[in-house]
């Protein structure tokens, strides 16, 4: 599951100017697991 939400991650386009609140909540549960 996480490997597979770095994949979408990074198929993001560098250029977006704000994600969707849904991948911020996501990217902060991340980086608290990941602690």
């Amino acid at each position: 599951q996480i490997n597979r939400l770095k994949r979408e991650e990074a198929a993001e386009p560098a250029a977006q100017p704000e994600p969707p609140e849904e991948v911020v909540l996501l990217r902060q549960i991340r980086d608290s697991l990941s602690k």
